[in-house]
């Protein structure tokens, strides 16, 4: 099976007021389960002319309001080559970026012409992600044409539902907690395509 670990960093919690800072994802084959230097991760950070944010959102993403800080603070011949390095992007070019980083891997002779790198997005996915269906789908679906073009299934793979404790939790457990849980020693990074790893690998102790 072939999932997409997604996973949002924002600058608060209310996708009515709030913004995407950064994107993160990873296509995991549950026949490969590669490294995660390996594994095809695709990662961008979205570039805002304002930000709308609430404090404890915007300190735990400090690292992103810093480089996009070096960004604006640039000069403008120096701008290209900081959006290149840390693929900052308009939201948007999100859901094409995205789409067209995807697309080769559900390339088939069907739907494809490779000679000229032309892919369908005639594909549907499975989306993994925690808290995905109540808070990264509600962000991601504020871009309009992300629910037109990114066709995928209803049933989102989220790891909580695998780590409740029926007898003790009042809630699901937090990505921290699923880890733990897991015997895996680390924390929640808060960088987008880490956090879809963690995801990853809190599912793959179970397949």
């Amino acid at each position: 099976m072939r999932y997409v670990s997604i996973d949002l960093e924002t600058s608060g919690l209310d996708p009515e007021k709030n913004q995407i800072l950064e994107f993160g994802a990873i296509l995991e084959d549950t026949d490969k389960c590669l490294g995660f230097d390996e594994i095809p991760k695709f990662s961008c950070i979205i570039e805002h002319k304002e930000i709308v944010g609430q404090p404890i959102a915007l300190n735990m993403n400090v690292r992103i309001i810093n480089i996009l800080s070096s960004l604006w603070m640039a000069k403008k011949e120096d701008r290209a080559a900081i959006r290149k390095k840390f693929n900052i992007i308009g939201k948007d070019e999100l859901v094409s970026n995205f789409l067209n980083w995807l697309a080769p891997y559900f390339a088939t002779k069907e739907n494809s012409c490779e000679d000229l790198q032309l892919y369908s997005y005639d594909f549907v996915l499975n989306i993994a992600g925690k808290n995905y269906a109540s808070f990264d789908g509600r962000f991601l679906e504020k871009i309009p044409v992300w629910k037109e073009m990114v066709k995928y299934s209803h049933k989102i793979i989220d790891p909580a539902t695998l780590y409740v404790d029926w007898n003790k939790d009042e809630n699901l457990p937090s990505l921290d907690e699923c880890l733990k849980r897991a015997g895996i020693e680390k924390t929640v990074t808060h960088t987008a395509v880490e956090d879809a790893w963690d995801v990853i690998q809190v599912l793959r102790k179970k397949y």
